[in-house]
């Protein structure tokens, strides 16, 4: 039996009840079978889940990863549209095979422009509010989701704006901003 870093359960097991329609695959037998060796691009820095999960308040494998590209398996729940990614859940972003309110944390890293969506991952341009709305749907009331791109999007319904940061991931290289919101129904007890 695997636990896969979810505290001693079955990674099938934490995650049936939110998305049972689904098949989740954490690094089984499906996964093996697809396509490997093909470029993937897309994934934030490793260090920004640490350093967001105290903003989060969840544990790191109950964060949903949407647009999560070459995330590694075991990261959390991993969404991308595009197969060559083997993402956990394939799926468009901005419509989610999940039940509302049942997600703990959600982290957004879409592609940051039409030019990006087109040329680099082969994908239509998800618009930044489209993502939020879909995000702020799946997570629970009070859950947070982050999202990271070259601007801070405005919050949506049934959201609030927490706090913004700036991420350099080099010299030479733009600077991306990190923007947190919040679902309504929180107690407001994270930082």
């Amino acid at each position: 039996m695997s636990t896969n870093g979810t505290n001693g359960h079955r990674s099938d097991e934490v995650y049936k009840d939110i998305a049972p329609q689904v098949l989740l695959d954490f690094g089984g037998t499906a996964s093996k079978a697809r396509v490997r060796g093909v470029p993937v691009y897309g994934q934030y820095p490793r260090a920004l889940i640490a350093a967001m999960l105290p903003w989060l308040g969840c544990a790191r494998n109950e964060v949903l990863h949407v647009c999560s590209g070459s995330l590694p398996p075991g990261e959390g729940i991993r969404v991308d549209i595009r197969p060559e990614a083997c993402p956990d859940i394939l799926a468009d972003g901005r419509k989610l095979p999940i039940a509302s309110g049942t997600i703990a944390a959600v982290m957004l890293d879409p592609p940051y422009s039409e030019h990006y969506a087109r040329e680099l991952y082969g994908v239509k341009y998800p618009r930044p509010a489209q993502l939020l709305r879909e995000a702020a749907r799946v997570v629970r009331p009070g859950g947070r989701i982050v999202i990271v791109h070259y601007f801070t999007p405005k919050p949506v319904a049934r959201t609030r704006f927490v706090k913004a940061f700036g991420l350099s991931t080099g010299f030479d290289m733009p600077m991306r901003a990190i923007s947190i919101y919040e679902a309504d129904g929180g107690q407001g007890s994270l930082p």
